[in-house]
């Protein structure tokens, strides 16, 4: 029975640092490798054992989030398409579902550092791989012609400008992007870890080479939300570990703003924006090329029909519908009908599904997680907060598994975070209790 426990919790462990690896890959493996995991977590049957329950304050943004999909539920009372609302449940369902491995645990094989890298390496493999592979499929004709010579090798293309394109193909930029940056992150994390066991210069080394990496890719996916939290997450770390040097951070913040206006900017995923094309939803108008203006359409016709889902919203899923209807009468282009757009803009859709108090909810979930983090673990929350309500703005999140898998995902490793500085402060309770 012993080895069989030993056998179940190791390779419930290594399942979770699959999980977390596959978390840059395709959408279908990370959904595999994150049902594969919680049923070895269930299997392991830690829910049995009483001893293993515990309660954290870093549970309540996860209880919130329950909260919110049992809100879902209830909202099938006045939806109008019930079907809606069953798949809003489904694909929410991970809120409930993680609250086991929250409240009974984890095995002690579970070793945060490791599942860090495993997250840092993940995105370090994926950018290499999937540049390498646009830059394969952008020059087939190259790499398939018989005669090769040196005029043709200077012909090569580097997929600067169909990488957003191409790389959209095998994950979502926007997600994609969310754990770069989250890499980026835990990179900041892991340093000094890395220098007791590796030693400065190769931690120095490994960090620039793997924040290049990610930040190159960042730029090439071009994802606006993604851009602007870069800089913005940079300042915030600037203000968290140089609080005293304030001409420092000035001057640094403003350096790194213009920098960032220059680079957004001229960036080719903005050049094609039609700002003043907003009041016109015609054929011409609409672009496969440029996602932020049909954006732009989207907000204009659902903030036009506030009446119709305000204040407790049309029932979860159904905003989705209501725009499709919209769009029929507004004369849209057959792109918005045809793919049922949706609100691209996670408040605007939370708050058309389940109305203002469904908006207060969701807010209070994401804002709980910094309020009730330990304090070495609310800098990490913060990050996370503020680049999941970035992302937000121009994404629902909530309405795609891959993007409810994320958020659980970085929730949970926050929490062991929190379980760490928790077990810190009563060793070094213990100990000062000791030497009085």
């Amino acid at each position: 029975m012993k080895n069989y426990l030993s056998l179940i919790e190791k390779t419930n462990y290594y399942f979770f640092r699959l999980f977390v690896f596959s978390a840059t890959f395709a959408t279908e493996l990370f959904r595999a490798c994150a049902l594969a995991w919680l049923i070895l977590w269930f299997l392991e049957g830690r829910w049995l054992k009483k001893s293993n329950f515990k309660c954290d304050k870093l549970t309540i943004p996860f209880l919130l989030f329950a909260g919110l999909w049992l809100y879902q539920l209830i909202s099938m009372l006045w939806a109008t398409n019930t079907m809606a609302v069953s798949g809003a449940l489904e694909r929410n369902i991970y809120f409930i579902v993680f609250l086991l491995p929250v409240f009974w645990g984890v095995n002690k094989n579970y070793k945060l550092h490791t599942i860090a890298n495993t997250l840092i390496i993940s995105g370090l493999v994926t950018s290499l791989i999937y540049f390498f592979t646009v830059f394969y499929i952008t020059n087939l004709d190259y790499f398939f012609s018989e005669v090769k010579n040196v005029e043709d090798s200077k012909a090569l293309l580097f997929p600067w400008t169909q990488y957003a394109d191409f790389s959209s193909s095998f994950k979502h930029r926007l997600t994609h992007c969310t754990l770069l940056i989250m890499s980026i992150v835990f990179t900041a994390y892991m340093f000094k870890p890395w220098c007791k066991r590796y030693g400065k210069s190769l931690s120095i080394l490994f960090t620039i080479i793997n924040c290049s990496v990610s930040l190159f890719t960042i730029y090439l996916t071009g994802s606006r939300a993604s851009l602007i939290a870069i800089p913005v997450l940079l300042i915030l770390f600037l203000l968290y570990h140089f609080k005293k040097q304030r001409i420092f951070i000035w001057s640094a913040a403003a350096i790194i703003a213009i920098i960032s206006v220059i680079v957004i900017t001229n960036h080719p995923r903005m050049n094609n924006l039609d700002f003043n094309a907003i009041s016109n939803v015609e054929q011409e108008s609409f672009s496969q090329d440029n996602s932020t203006e049909p954006r732009l359409h989207i907000w204009r016709i659902a903030l036009s029909n506030t009446d119709a889902y305000l204040p407790f919203g049309l029932g979860a899923g159904n905003a989705r519908y209501f725009l499709t209807e919209q769009y029929i009468i507004n004369n849209a282009p057959n792109p918005y009908i045809q793919h049922k757009a949706h609100a691209h803009n996670q408040y605007l859709e939370t708050t058309m599904d389940l109305g203002i108090p469904g908006l207060i909810l969701l807010i209070a979930c994401l804002l709980s997680i910094y309020l009730v983090a330990k304090p070495k673990t609310k800098e990490y929350a913060s990050y996370f907060i503020i680049l999941i309500m970035l992302n937000l703005l121009t994404e629902s999140m909530l309405n795609m598994s891959e993007g409810i898998l994320i958020i659980n995902l970085m929730m949970f490793i926050l929490l062991m975070m929190n379980w760490a500085e928790t077990k810190e402060i009563e060793q070094q309770q213990l100990l000062n209790t000791v030497e009085k």
